[in-house]
């Protein structure tokens, strides 16, 4: 047997040490790759999982505020409106494209006739201010969405029916009014208490704060101003608003809007436009296939 002398030893010692490090080096990194790819195989499913969500999202917010463009001045036909909705989802194709997702969109366009005021000075009489103070806003229509009126100056009085200016709605009659004794029409002014009275039935008001316009959204069914809010029913739950009148016109000044689909008017202030859209949605990613379609019809009631 050799000879083995300190100096060997130590040698083997070493040698022995520095193979021990790099087996241990080894084990380290191969942990880190394993716990690596298990952190990327579960954070994947999760971040694919959020895409559709995000996809749906943004195509139904894009959707919505191209509706409102279309249905700007001067208005817009079932056609054009259509080919502005077909960009608009080349658009959202090769966005997606570009992130390695399929997402397609198609569009299916209902027409409908927007009647609006924007003469907030001018009073609610139709063509006024020489137009009558009795008049039809609707009559017989299909559907309604997006219904305001915004008052700047209305009727002072303590007993408003019969002496405000009164929106007539499938029937129903709701008067708006200002409290007080003057019997006079004036601007609204902070510190006024607004009301809506519905004849034989509820009342809702709020007190004006630094804000001399007050606006009742029949669609949402409530009266409202930058501070304050409060309901009043416009029409039975689940019902659509098909006729509307109003009756003493002359005692109010402001503007309104509405979004209709069939039925007549007698308004000269109406243009063509879209009530609403389908939106189909299909998403495909690297692990998730998402197919959905959805109505969109910006303040539609009960939507």
């Amino acid at each position: 047997m050799a000879d083995v002398t300190h100096e060997d030893r130590g040698q083997l010692i070493l040698i022995t040490g520095f193979a021990l490090a790099v087996v241990l080096l080894t084990l380290v990194l191969l942990l880190n790759s394993a716990i690596f790819v298990e952190h990327t195989a579960t954070q994947r499913p999760s971040a694919d999982a959020a895409a559709p969500i995000e996809f749906r999202d943004g195509t139904i917010t894009a959707t919505e505020r191209t509706i409102g463009a279309v249905n700007e001045p001067p208005g817009t036909n079932e056609s054009t409106a259509m080919a502005t909705f077909d960009t608009l989802a080349n658009r959202t194709y090769d966005r997606y494209a570009r992130k390695g997702a399929i997402a397609n969109v198609s569009y299916e366009v209902t027409a409908g006739t927007v009647i609006e005021k924007t003469n907030t000075s001018a009073n609610t009489q139709n063509g006024s201010p020489s137009g009558p103070a009795n008049w039809t806003v609707l009559d017989n229509a299909s559907e309604t969405r997006a219904y305001t009126h915004t008052f700047t100056r209305l009727n002072e009085t303590t007993d408003p029916v019969g002496n405000a200016t009164a929106i007539v709605v499938n029937g129903r009659t709701l008067y708006v009014s200002v409290e007080g004794t003057s019997g006079s029409v004036r601007d609204l002014t902070s510190g006024d208490t607004v009301l809506v009275t519905e004849e034989g039935g509820d009342t809702c008001s709020i007190e004006l704060v630094d804000h001399n316009t007050v606006t009742f959204d029949i669609t949402a069914a409530e009266l409202r101003s930058s501070n304050a809010r409060c309901s009043i029913e416009t029409v039975s739950a689940g019902d659509s608003i098909q006729d509307v009148a109003i009756t003493r016109g002359d005692l109010s000044n402001g503007s309104y809007t509405l979004v209709t689909r069939g039925g007549t008017t007698e308004s000269g202030t109406q243009r063509e436009g879209v009530y609403s859209v389908i939106v189909s949605m299909r998403y495909v990613g690297e692990s998730v296939t998402v197919d959905t379609a959805e109505r969109v019809a910006p303040g539609e009631p009960h939507a």
